[in-house]
């Protein structure tokens, strides 16, 4: 994936100090006077910062560790300062992001209890947007986007515009039109400049939200247009999540785990045998760390109609288990269902996994933001799907098996399986290519029932990769609540 600089740099500078953000860089910071300003000559300021480059997302962010004679001091505590404009910056939480690129230079003030003035260093920070402007194979005229998913006040969204596979070049983007598909009306879109590696300067078009809520749009170029491919950007007044930080960047052996999904319906008086087989399977150890389990319920209370998956899967016998999106398992007792899914369990897992996931979310209200980092361990095209299910659901279960038990309280149940970019496929949302040791983020939105139990749900996040003849599930994560994030999880 090529990684593009952002090249009109002191737009971005003028741009964020209209919105009164900036940024800062990782380093140690100690108290210095500015230019005769007066500022205190002892040590007792102490800055670090955890990154010395973002991304331009709006997300991505640098967050400052500030101390004072070693007591911990919050964004209340110190004032932000732009070096270059000598404006105040509004950094809230100590974390720093930006939707502009360009570099920007700060300083923190803090004044003691005895009216002292302490002063950091300066601190700099690089915020770079990065896309892929590499050439492809498709034909006419297709739209990307750099995000679909933006915080209002808070960056913009780039279209990359190529035609039989070519990034339309910098000469030529004026011609491209934008309309919305709300009315077809054109819209008024910015460009902004960037070069790719090899010096070649293009022209994006840019589009920076003025209010909440969602928006669609279709291009025109070369008497082609992209009215049946519409591409939408949704904007939202929550904070959308940081890129999670890698705590070991140069590993890329993760932690392998697989999908269980389990489908089944509480009419179903033979689906007791596969929940046994289920908690047989989870009762041991060496699988329970390893498996990752979803209830998918069909024609009960459960169910979630749009969704569609026994069909799509073509599961018509209940119950059934299916493990990555590949291997079937159907009812044969308790025995041979749990031994069936452990020699599975062990067969997937002899293979390494191409990529890792790394997660954090954000909850306001009943919108949930999930962003899911995906790192490869190989080069290869890669997709993400997130499916948020609930816990302790109890419906009367029927049961003809003669199996003595709970089985009237329902674990794992989907929700929402957002991964669907096309009807028949819940393989996950593409990625493009990912070299090996990179990264590449997706942003999920999801809206939660009132009457969801918050505390009794989590999410489940799997990346795919493309095969010779189909995709296939290549790492699974599981969350411990809607809100808590997940590190990259290595052998």
């Amino acid at each position: 994936m090529k990684k593009i600089l952002n090249t009109f740099a002191m737009l971005g500078v003028l741009l964020m100090a209209a919105l009164g953000t900036t940024s800062c860089l990782y380093g140690i910071g100690h108290d210095e006077e500015i230019g005769g300003g007066g500022g205190a000559t002892d040590t007792g300021l102490k800055v670090n910062v955890s990154a010395t480059v973002i991304y331009a997302d709006g997300s991505d962010a640098a967050t400052f560790d500030a101390t004072f004679n070693g007591e911990p001091l919050t964004d209340g505590d110190v004032t932000f300062y732009d070096v270059e404009t000598g404006e105040v910056l509004d950094i809230v939480d100590m974390s720093f992001s930006t939707g502009f690129a360009g570099t920007t230079k700060i300083r923190l003030k803090y004044i003691d209890d005895e009216g002292n003035e302490h002063l950091s260093e300066v601190f700099s920070i690089e915020a770079i947007l990065e896309f892929d402007l590499t050439p492809n194979d498709n034909e006419g005229l297709t739209v990307s986007l750099s995000t679909s998913l933006l915080q209002l006040g808070k960056g913009a969204a780039i279209f990359i515009v190529r035609y039989n596979g070519e990034v339309v070049g910098a000469d030529e983007i004026d011609k491209v039109k934008c309309y919305d598909v709300t009315n077809d009306t054109p819209v008024s879109l910015t460009t902004t400049e960037v070069t790719d590696e090899a010096g070649t300067l293009y022209r994006l078009l840019t589009f920076t939200p003025e209010a909440t809520g969602e928006r669609s749009f279709w291009f025109s170029y070369k008497r082609q247009n992209t009215l049946d491919k519409p591409i939408s950007i949704r904007t939202v007044d929550i904070p959308i999540p940081a890129r999670p930080a890698d705590a070991q960047p140069s590993n890329t052996s993760f932690k392998r785990r697989v999908l269980l999904k389990q489908f089944t319906g509480t009419w179903c008086g033979n689906c007791p045998y596969m929940i046994r087989s289920v908690e047989n399977v989870f009762a041991d150890e060496k699988y329970a760390d390893r498996t990752i389990h979803v209830s998918i319920h069909d024609d009960d209370k459960f169910e979630i109609p749009e969704i569609g998956l026994a069909a799509i899967l073509g599961v018509g016998n209940f119950p059934t288990s299916i493990i990555d999106f590949a291997y079937r398992i159907e009812n044969y007792g308790v025995e041979n269902n749990t031994a069936s899914i452990k020699a599975v369990v062990d067969n997937v897992l002899k293979s390494k996994p191409s990529a890792g996931i790394a997660v954090r979310s954000s909850l306001k209200d009943n919108t949930l933001l999930v962003r899911a980092s995906v790192k490869a361990a190989e080069q290869g095209e890669y997709y993400v799907g997130a499916w948020l299910l609930e816990s302790g659901l109890y419906s009367p279960q029927a049961n003809s098996s003669g199996l003595v038990g709970e089985f009237d309280t329902h674990e794992n149940v989907v929700r929402i399986a957002d991964s669907n970019p096309s009807y028949r496929n819940y393989m996950g949302y593409p990625l493009g290519v990912i070299n090996a040791g990179e990264r590449a983020d997706y942003l999920f939105a999801m809206e939660l029932d009132e009457e969801w139990k918050r505390e009794n749900c989590h999410l489940v996040l799997f990346v795919s990769t493309s095969g010779r003849s189909s995709q296939q599930i290549t790492n699974v994560v599981r969350t411990t609540s809607l809100t808590s994030g997940l590190a990259f999880d290595y052998e």
